[in-house]
């Protein structure tokens, strides 16, 4: 199976967000509801980063394959479950399907394919084309990393670094990071170059480790220098980000990355060329045009930046209709922020439980905005029936989240803050400074 997911398996980000295999990334906010990106923007959350099947070349030859798993699966057939997951994802053979992905990936998993076990826990945890189970993508996360898969190990220190299991637990994050990293430095080693790009965002992101820019560089330079394409991408998103990139240079190998099937780099590239800048020249219809390619393929990201253009009217004229296609899309594909602005967008139309539905998804990716407008709508009966214990829990969870609204309206209510000490002290801080009485009050001032 190609590296996979929100955790991309490869998957590149800008600036200083660069996503790994298969791995599992907070959403970040994107540029929908907000004045578009000039400059590219990190995809977080995402789908599978894809690369071509290697077991079977077409959907219907994979499907084929996947069904004999159901009786007895072969380590072939288990791969062709895996491959037929990750062409659901993208519909640039016809059909885009995350129920039918998930399914396969189950499959493939029952059939020992670990990474598969990975992707499907993704799935699980978001609640995206099957029923949300925190224990069970857990679970399916164990299994992926007890079976040598170190994207297991780094989405279970993403999920105990995020409270996504219901309580923040910062030991437990680091140590499957540690997990991770020996992995990932194995795999590395043995030539394996997707994970040589997932070691160094694992430096890059500071994730059990010491923060460590430079060496993330490098190990990107060599990754790329031998042919992996996520990995050039990384390498010039690093460079930008460090104000070093030599805009012609790197454009002829993000180019010629996208040409060769990278994704995520023509959707970096697609960002460039909206507004160009120095040494880009400013390409819009191109732009759009690669971004719906990388969108096609799989990158959440750029499926929601093209929701956003859509919908702002930047670069293409106002087409609402196309801003909802995409957005829908990004969240499909695990973006939490487009989640959160289609459910914001149902809101104003007074579509409650639309907007509930869509908020409670991106609430699940982890997008503490879409948790706190939730709690709102199930406490005043918007969509549901009114609920005060649910939209606190709501509350909490935003609060876990780092949403300080959330946390000053649980410090209102004299509720414990589901922070760390160390996050509680700073957000009382920052609260403070912006004048929540409360906050200060906590501080002790």
């Amino acid at each position: 199976m190609s590296p996979h997911p929100r955790t991309l398996i490869i998957a590149s980000l800008l600036l200083s967000f660069s996503v790994s295999a298969c791995e599992k990334k907070k959403s970040q906010p994107t540029a929908t509801g907000s004045s578009a990106a000039v400059t590219p923007v990190a995809p977080t959350a995402s789908l599978a980063v894809w690369s071509p099947p290697k077991v079977c070349t077409t959907l219907q030859a994979c499907q084929k394959r996947c069904e004999a798993c159901a009786t007895s699966c072969k380590p072939e057939d288990a791969s062709a479950c895996n491959e037929m997951g990750d062409l659901l994802l993208r519909d640039e053979m016809g059909q885009f399907d995350i129920a039918g992905a998930a399914r396969a990936y189950e499959r493939a998993c029952e059939g020992g394919q670990m990474l598969a076990c990975s992707a499907l826990a993704i799935q699980v945890q978001d609640g995206r084309g099957v029923a949300r189970d925190i224990p069970r993508a857990v679970s399916l996360y164990e299994k992926s990393c007890n079976g040598g898969i170190g994207v297991g190990c780094y989405n279970l220190g993403l999920l105990y670094l995020h409270g996504g299991g219901g309580t923040i637990d910062e030991a437990r994050s680091r140590t499957y990071f540690q997990q991770a990293r020996e992995k990932y430095e194995q795999q590395c080693d043995g030539g394996d170059l997707q994970w040589c790009m997932n070691l160094g965002v694992i430096y890059e992101n500071g994730h059990g480790v010491p923060a460590d820019p430079d060496r993330a560089k490098s190990i990107y330079e060599k990754a790329c220098a031998k042919g992996h394409g996520d990995s050039c991408v990384n390498l010039a998103l690093a460079k930008f980000a460090a104000g070093t990139l030599d805009a012609a240079s790197e454009l002829s190998v993000l180019e010629a990355r996208c040409n060769t099937g990278t994704v995520l780099a023509c959707g970096v590239l697609g960002q460039m060329y909206v507004s160009g800048g120095p040494g880009v020249p400013a390409k819009p219809e191109l732009a759009m045009t690669l971004l719906e390619r990388s969108c096609t393929g799989g990158s959440a990201h750029s499926c929601a930046t093209l929701g956003a253009f859509h919908g702002l009217g930047k670069v293409v004229p106002v087409d609402l209709k196309a801003a909802a296609r995409f957005s829908q899309r990004a969240c499909e594909l695990g973006y939490s922020a487009s989640c959160t602005a289609l459910g914001m967008e149902a809101s104003n139309r007074s579509a409650w439980v639309e907007a509930q539905k869509y908020l409670q998804l991106g609430c699940w990716i982890g997008d503490g905005e879409a948790c706190s407008n939730l709690a709102l709508l199930v406490g005043e009966g918007k969509g549901s029936k009114p609920d005060a214990e649910r939209a606190l829990a709501l509350t909490r969870e935003a609060c876990g989240m780092g949403q300080g609204p959330a946390c000053m309206e649980l410090l209102k209510r004299k509720e414990p803050i589901p922070l760390p000490d160390d996050r509680k002290q700073q957000l009382f801080e920052a609260a403070c400074k912006r004048g929540f009485p409360e906050a200060c009050a906590a501080l002790g001032l």
